[in-house]
């Protein structure tokens, strides 16, 4: 779980989702203020974890398979709802968060 650089406060989950949801919005620890950031690595990082299931599900989509285009569908879409659920469960331990006075690399 993501921590404050400064004083070592532990970040809820809860905000750590509404940054990510909120495009990234600085998160400030609660107890001594400092601004904390997700970096762009981790940002790229992210984006095909989120999205390459979506252009996986749509290539499925078009695929002739021999199960018929029902079946198809709903394997397709509940892969794909399965890996973005783990996707958004996981998001705390995943984003890399550091204060805005840390050199990022």
């Amino acid at each position: 779980m993501q921590h404050c650089e400064q004083c070592g406060h532990q970040f809820a989950k809860g905000t750590v989702y509404k940054s990510f949801f909120r495009n990234y919005k600085p998160i400030s620890c609660e107890k001594c203020g400092t601004v904390h950031e997700v970096t762009f690595k981790t940002r790229s990082k992210l984006f095909p974890i989120m999205f390459f299931p979506a252009y996986a599900v749509g290539f499925l989509l078009m695929m002739q398979l021999p199960f018929g285009w029902v079946t198809t569908t709903v394997i397709a879409m509940s892969a794909l709802a399965i890996v973005e659920i783990t996707t958004i469960l996981l998001l705390p331990l995943m984003l890399k968060i550091y204060s805005q006075t840390t050199e990022k690399i």
